[in-house]
C-alpha cells in the first residue's frame, strides 16, 4: 500500500503514514508489468541481408548475432559431446567472414568467442594492422593531479608568506598606536587639575550659641545641635567632623602622668585608642589633649579646665584626615566658654511658660 497524500510505502500492519502523519488514508499498490520487449527480425534481414547467419563486418566493425541460428536443430535432449573443426566451418569473403550452420551440434546461446577471436586476429595479420587503444594509465594522472594540487598549494603558501610580513607590520603599527594613545591619556589625565572640593575653613567670625546655662562662641560658619541633654554638638557643612562638648561641674580636676595612664585604660574600654597625650595653650588657657583612633576615624579628646568648679571635655572625630583649622577652631571656642547668667533678665515676672501644654488643651491631636 502507498500514502494517498505524500506516497510514502506502507508496511502491512501500519495505521499512521511515517512520512506525513495520515491515518489510514492508503491505496493499494498495483504491480506494474514490464513491456515486452518485441526483436523484428524480418527488419535486420532486409537491412543486413542475410538468413540465418552471424554477420561480422570488421570493416564496419558492426557485430550481428541472429539468434534463430540452428532453431530447426534445437533438441530437449542433453547434446552430445563431439568434436568441431572450426577451420572447416568458416568460409572467408574478402572482410567478411560467414559462418554456416553446417554443424550437427545443436544450437545454444552461447557463442564460441575464443575461437572467432582467434579467426579475426589471423584475418587482421593477414589484411592490415589493427589499431588497438592503450589503455589509460591511471596511475599517471593521479600522478599529474597531485602534481597539480602541490604546485597550487605551493603558490598559496608563497603568497601567504609574502602577506605574513605585512600582516606583522599592520600588527605592530597598531600595537604602537594603542601603547601611544594610553600614555597620552595618563599624561593628559595627570596634567589635568583634579575637581577637588573647596576646602571649608572655620570662620575667623564667631557667634555665641547657648547650651542650658552655658554661653560659648563658635565660628560662624558651624552649626551647632542643642537637642541633646547630655551634650552640646558642633559640625558644619562638609558633614566631615563633628565634636561634642560636655560640661561638667564640681569636678576635681588635676591632671598628671596617673591620671593621663588611668583616663587612657578607661577610654580604651570605651573603643577609644590613644596613641598619644600632650599639653597645649591657647589664648592663655591649659589644654591637655588626647590623640588616636576610634573604630578607623581620627580622635581627639581634649579637657579644659574653665574654672574651679566647671569642665569641658570635647570629643572631636573626623571622617577623612584632621585638618588643623578645625582643631584649632574649636580649641579657640573653649576658651569662650562661660556661665550664662539670664537672672538680670529673667525678673519682675519677665518668664517663660510652656505654651505647648495650653495649645493641646484646645486643639487636641489628631487620631490615628
Amino acid at each position: 500500500m502507498d500514502c494517498n497524500k505524500c506516497g510514502t510505502p506502507i508496511l502491512p500492519g501500519e495505521h499512521v503514514c511515517r512520512f506525513c502523519g495520515a491515518i489510514d488514508d492508503f491505496s493499494e499498490r498495483k504491480a506494474v508489468e514490464p513491456p515486452v520487449e518485441v526483436i523484428d527480425f524480418e527488419s535486420l534481414e532486409k537491412e543486413f541481408g542475410y538468413n540465418n547467419h552471424e554477420v561480422i563486418d570488421f570493416d564496419n566493425d558492426a557485430e550481428v548475432i541472429d539468434f534463430m541460428l540452428g532453431l530447426d536443430d534445437i533438441s530437449l535432449e542433453d547434446p552430445k559431446d563431439e568434436v568441431v573443426n572450426i577451420d572447416e566451418n568458416y568460409e572467408y569473403d574478402g572482410g567478411v567472414t560467414i559462418v554456416t550452420d553446417a554443424f550437427d551440434e545443436p544450437a545454444t546461446s552461447r557463442i564460441p568467442v575464443e575461437e572467432v577471436k582467434e579467426v579475426i586476429e589471423k584475418e587482421n595479420s593477414d589484411n592490415e594492422p589493427v589499431i588497438v587503444d592503450e589503455p589509460v594509465n591511471i596511475d599517471n594522472e593521479l600522478k599529474e593531479e597531485i602534481k597539480d594540487e602541490k604546485v597550487e598549494e605551493e603558490k598559496i603558501e608563497k603568497d601567504e608568506d609574502k602577506s605574513s610580513p605585512i600582516a606583522i607590520i599592520l600588527l605592530v603599527f597598531f600595537l604602537v598606536l594603542s601603547l601611544v594613545a594610553n600614555v597620552y591619556l595618563v599624561v593628559i589625565k595627570k596634567q589635568a587639575p583634579a575637581k577637588e572640593e573647596k576646602p571649608v575653613e572655620a570662620s575667623k567670625v564667631l557667634s555665641s550659641a547657648v547650651y542650658s546655662k552655658y554661653r560659648i562662641d563658635i565660628p560662624s560658619n558651624w552649626n551647632v545641635d542643642s537637642s541633646n541633654s547630655d551634650y552640646l554638638l558642633l559640625f558644619d557643612e562638609t558633614n566631615k567632623w563633628a565634636a561634642s562638648i560636655n560640661f561638667l561641674s564640681n569636678v576635681n580636676y588635676k591632671m598628671d602622668k596617673d591620671s593621663a595612664a588611668k583616663l587612657t585604660s578607661s577610654f580604651g574600654g570605651a573603643k577609644y585608642l590613644f596613641t598619644s597625650d600632650y599639653e597645649k595653650t591657647v589664648n592663655g588657657k591649659e589644654f591637655h589633649i588626647f590623640k588616636g583612633k576610634y573604630y578607623s576615624y581620627s580622635v581627639y579628646v581634649i579637657f579644659n579646665k574653665v574654672s574651679d568648679t566647671l569642665l569641658t571635655v570635647a570629643d572631636l572625630k573626623f571622617v577623612e584626615e584632621p585638618k588643623e583649622d578645625i582643631i584649632d577652631g574649636l580649641l579657640t571656642s573653649l576658651t569662650t566658654v562661660k556661665l550664662n547668667d539670664m537672672t538680670s533678665i529673667l525678673k519682675d515676672n519677665f518668664e517663660f511658660k510652656n505654651v505647648a501644654t495650653v495649645v493641646e488643651g484646645v486643639l487636641p491631636k489628631e487620631s490615628k
